[in-house]
């Protein structure tokens, strides 16, 4: 029976040779101890894109860990997953309930990016026991460590380091391509083409709008002064009446015209200010991305040339997987799913 209050640390020797968090420096790396820890917080049964699991055996356990961004068959399907996982020995092993439970359900494996671990993934194994789940971790790690996964991962990282770097190389050119896609999708109506247009564009409207709104002062004077002439209690000849009431049209025909000027400049530079904001703020999102893609590139430099390296050499052991602290927590799944 599990106690509420503690979680029981189960420590077994995973048979297939994880590693610490970095890279062990020596031909042949210390195999370290996985730690499983049972916890009793009920968790969901979470499929594709944060939907409720699909299938008529329902799990009762998932086993969940970080492990490095080495899970290198991203590419296939619930099916194609399966398959990988039962092909290994601790899949082999696991009960004829959890191949059933594989075989009438989906969702049973769900990888997605790490938010709490910088460049780790973040899986979720579901099992009809907790001992099956602990054989779900077993397998999937299994199955990463064959020396033909770790080789097909080393080299899709170079392929993937050379392309940060030709993006990188290339960085001006692609932030005005993604700037220029992103305002045909979502601001394709404005007439502006780039952020400098638009700054412009704000800068000519502000001065306009100064202009303008001294004049509106103006003629508010103008038609105040002219208001005051006709208020005043000595006669006024008809002449001097009539020329005040012209005067009075003429103003305020103006001041409606000026009003709408106001108006239609006032609405132009609220397009081109959202436009700008818009526009900046993806460029900002564009300039931390090639930032973040500059630090992550300096950072596995050298781990790129130690890769270039072992795949040079076909009989050189490439490191196993990575798993965050050596830990798969399991949790019991609510049988509402």
């Amino acid at each position: 029976m599990i106690n509420s209050r503690k979680h029981q640390i189960l420590t077994v020797l995973l048979l297939t040779g994880l590693c610490t968090t970095t890279f062990a420096a020596e031909a042949n790396p210390p195999k370290p101890e996985l730690k499983f820890e049972i916890s009793t917080k009920e968790t969901k049964w979470i499929g594709l894109n944060g939907q409720p699991g699909r299938g008529t055996i329902k799990p009762k356990y998932v086993a969940t860990l970080f492990i490095k961004d080495d899970y290198c068959f991203s590419g296939l399907s619930d099916s194609g997953r399966k398959d990988v996982l039962l092909r290994t020995s601790a899949g082999e092993s696991m009960s004829v309930q959890q191949k059933a439970f594989f075989a009438k359900s989906k969702d049973t494996v769900r990888i997605t990016q790490g938010k709490g671990a910088k460049y780790y993934l973040y899986c979720r194994l579901y099992a009809v026991s907790q001992d099956d789940a602990k054989k779900m971790a077993a397998a999937l790690i299994e199955a990463l460590n064959t020396p033909q996964a770790r080789r097909r991962l080393y080299k899709r990282k170079v392929r993937q380091l050379a392309s940060y770097k030709s993006d990188l190389a290339n960085r001006d050119t692609r932030m005005e391509f993604y700037l220029a896609r992103f305002r045909e999708k979502n601001l394709k109506d404005v007439p502006y083409l780039t952020i400098e247009e638009a700054k412009r564009t704000i800068s000519e409207l502000n001065k306009m709008l100064n202009i303008m709104v001294i004049d509106r002062a103006g003629i508010k004077a103008k038609l105040k002064a002219i208001e005051k002439q006709q208020q005043r209690k000595e006669v006024i000849n008809t002449g001097a009446l009539l020329k005040l009431e012209e005067m009075n049209v003429d103003q305020a025909v103006e001041l409606n015209a000026l009003e709408s000027k106001i108006q239609t400049a006032s609405e132009l530079r609220k397009q081109a200010k959202d436009f700008y904001k818009k526009m900046s703020d993806k460029q900002l999102d564009l300039k931390q991305h090639y930032l973040h893609l500059g630090k992550e590139v300096e950072e596995n430099e050298l781990e790129l040339r130690r890769i270039e390296k072992i795949l040079a050499n076909p009989k050189s052991e490439i490191p196993p997987v990575r798993v965050n602290k050596n830990t798969v927590t399991i949790y019991p799944v609510k049988s509402d799913g």
